[in-house]
């Protein structure tokens, strides 16, 4: 259920690092806390535009309780929390797809992480995902076509490296020259 359960005591905006010890799910109805998927905490980045707005934030809440608080201090119910808030602000911008998810905010940020360049082990820990494979299969098609690129960085370091035109033979500790 994404930050339902993300406590306050998890969150060091200074280092900008959330840690993620817990999970909170709704099902039928019942809230489950829990270990995360993989049943292993990690720590994941907290963007630094965003630490500032976080820190002020965490200062109207109470030390040690959730972020993202009920009404009454308990976790947030999903399918509240989304008929009730994600929906209407996502329609106040325009920005709201048919059946808009809570999770859907989960697939945005695998998107931008990798839309910045990083790698599938990268994104694979801040998701929590058990491995790249998982990753792989879920995002592939975000991660960009690298063929252009691999090519030019072949083609830069052939120019780089003067040992592009001798080779040392193997086992025997003499250079053979090689013609291009």
């Amino acid at each position: 259920m994404g930050s339902a359960g993300l406590r306050v005591e998890l969150v060091d905006t200074l280092r900008r690092r959330i840690r993620i010890t817990e999970a909170v799910a709704e099902v039928r109805g019942s809230i489950i806390i829990g270990t995360p998927k993989t049943h292993a905490s990690r720590s994941i980045v907290l963007p630094g535009f965003l630490a500032p707005i976080l820190r002020e934030y965490l200062a109207t809440v109470r030390r040690f309780g959730l972020v993202f608080p009920d009404a009454v201090g308990g976790p947030l119910r999903v399918t509240n929390w989304n008929r009730r808030t994600l929906t209407p602000s996502a329609t106040s911008v325009g920005l709201i797809p048919p059946k808009l998810r809570v999770h859907d905010l989960r697939h945005t940020a695998a998107s931008l992480m990798i839309a910045s360049g990083a790698g599938v082990k990268i994104v694979q820990q801040q998701l929590g995902h058990a491995s790249a494979t998982l990753t792989l299969d879920r995002y592939a098609h975000l991660f960009p076509d690298e063929l252009d690129a691999l090519s030019s960085a072949l083609d830069g370091l052939k120019a780089r490296t003067p040992a592009d035109s001798s080779r040392t033979v193997a086992g025997s500790g003499t250079v053979a020259h090689l013609t291009t």
